[in-house]
């Protein structure tokens, strides 16, 4: 984690994050004890067991320590696998392990299930399950859980028999649950409704502290824009409306055509992180829903679709609904989400409670900070949004030290009712003779500046180079909290506009994640 992640972590995390918790996160929460190579050898507390049988009979007796490795092969579940009352201790977790990843198989009619668990690891599994009549609980359901890890598995169910249309393949349940890990797992291939993971909640409680970190998302089917198709959902709108929050992390995933409806994340929940992730061709938006605090930073998104994949077909950025939320160092390319899907949603909203938008309600766009963004060859941004449904607009915003250069659209923004928003220190150009969206506008020089930012490709995005004068060390105001930009490099006291900072050096390699950087083989 770069140490800008990590401080925006510091700031908006309330209460303050314990010592011992702030280490973990920066250390990407790696657990001790994980035995591989030599240590399994010697190791006094292993199990090899080759049947459910052997396995259901190992987990009865699991103490701190404890590896259970399940040799390769097919395990056909004839009920429900449950992992009860494991066990271990932050330095000797109980860990069950596939002997060779992916080789150990889950299938069958019925689910996995982690209950009542403490410092239990679930490692190098394929799951290959059938939905289970009910549809609710997927592949795996986790739930009184605390410093679990689900790690370098491959999900990818059969939903041919889903009893239920809504079938969510790997739900953490609220209650009693929290500081659990999701990572290096591969999610592919999901047809119906329902999501890859679910972070839900219970009454008025939701699993607190969570990280999604390192995984890979792909071929999440299109859902003909229906509620509840989105590939990860975090929270529930009840909670958040109230103020609620999570503290989950989302952070350095590989998202792939995840197409299933128009929110592609959605925080239901506050205090939400969505950080240093890629998403490539999906439609739709990250969209922070319910709840306040959120942030999103460090990004990259791409469409690279020369024709849509289907008629409704919206690549989209980020959704703001709530206060105080943040967007900062990200970077969209050829992003053409129009309306709700736009590049950037600034949203007016609806009064609480007021049901004009359903059971979730969605409050105006307040208090939220957007800087050091770039949008190259996307669709307009929306600064504000014109609804019947929405009758409050966005207040005291910051919209600054952007950049916004070409478009697919006839302009490159869109302000609709914006007075509540201040600009300042944004780059705005466009080619081909299209529109700013501004031009009828009465903004000065230090809020918009009309020029080239003379971006050249390197390192998979559009960057700044020498020539780029209109953007490099722009007047105007600095924030605290954008110390480095999205490649790492620290931003110096005259900020360059957009998410990277101009340096002579070779950047450092954050760059865009690639498959082998997620997923069951990557690196730790």
């Amino acid at each position: 984690m770069n140490t800008n992640a990590l401080r925006v972590i510091l700031r908006f995390f309330r209460p303050p994050i314990p010592l011992l918790t702030l280490f973990c996160l920066a250390c990407t929460l790696s657990f001790h004890g994980s035995c591989r190579g030599d240590d399994i050898e010697t190791n006094k507390m292993l199990t090899r067991v080759n049947s459910l049988k052997e396995l259901r009979e190992a987990i009865k007796e699991t103490k701190p320590g404890q590896v259970i490795l399940v040799a390769d092969g097919v395990y056909d579940l004839d009920k429900n696998l449950e992992f009860k009352r494991m066990k271990g201790t932050e330095e000797k977790p109980v860990t069950v392990r596939a002997e060779n990843l992916l080789k150990a198989e889950f299938k069958g009619p019925y689910v996995v299930k982690i209950r009542d668990s403490e410092h239990f690891v679930l490692e190098g599994f394929r799951f290959s399950l059938k939905a289970d009549a009910g549809g609710k609980n997927g592949a795996l359901s986790v739930g009184g859980v605390r410093h679990c890890r689900i790690t370098r598995n491959h999900f990818e169910l059969d939903e041919t028999a889903t009893g239920d249309d809504n079938q969510t393949w790997v739900t953490v349940n609220g209650f009693n649950s929290g500081h659990n890990r999701i990572d290096h797992n591969r999610f592919f291939n999901k047809t119906k409704k329902g999501h890859y993971i679910f972070i839900s909640g219970e009454g008025d409680y939701v699993s607190q502290h969570d990280l999604i970190d390192h995984n890979h998302f792909m071929n999440r089917a299109y859902g003909n824009d229906e509620n509840e198709y989105e590939t990860i959902r975090g929270g529930e709108s009840h909670i958040g409306n109230r103020d609620g929050g999570a503290h989950l992390i989302i952070r350095n995933n590989l998202f792939e055509r995840c197409d299933g409806e128009d929110e592609i994340i959605s925080f239901k929940v506050g205090d939400c992180s969505f950080l240093e992730n890629t998403v490539i061709n999906s439609h739709g938006s990250v969209v922070f829903r319910c709840g306040n605090r959120g942030v999103f930073a460090g990004n990259f998104f791409f469409n690279t679709y020369e024709e849509r994949p289907f008629k409704n077909y919206r690549s989209g950025g980020v959704r703001f609904y709530g206060s105080n939320h943040r967007a900062y160092n990200n970077y969209f390319e050829g992003l053409d989400g129009t309306s709700a899907k736009a590049p950037l949603n600034l949203m007016h909203g609806a009064p609480a409670g007021s049901g004009a938008l359903g059971g979730a309600d969605g409050l105006p766009s307040t208090d939220c900070e957007i800087v050091h963004n770039t949008w190259v060859n996307c669709a307009k941004l929306q600064i504000g949004y014109e609804s019947d449904k929405r009758p409050l607009k966005p207040e005291r915003c910051t919209f600054a030290n952007n950049i916004i250069c070409e478009t697919q659209d006839d302009a490159l923004m869109e302000l609709y009712e914006a007075g509540g928003v201040r600009f300042s220190g944004n780059v705005i150009f466009a080619t081909h003779g299209k529109e700013t969206g501004i031009e009828n506008l009465t903004f000065c020089e230090q809020e918009f500046k009309v020029a080239d930012p003379k971006l050249k490709p390197n390192n998979g995005i559009f960057s700044l180079t020498q020539a780029s004068t209109a953007a490099i060390d722009i007047p105007g105001n600095t924030y605290h909290f954008v110390i480095a930009d999205i490649q790492g490099t620290t931003r110096d006291k005259k900020p360059d506009a957009g998410a990277q900072e101009y340096t002579t050096q070779p950047p450092p390699p954050n760059i865009p994640l690639t498959p082998n950087k997620v997923g069951p083989f990557a690196a730790e």
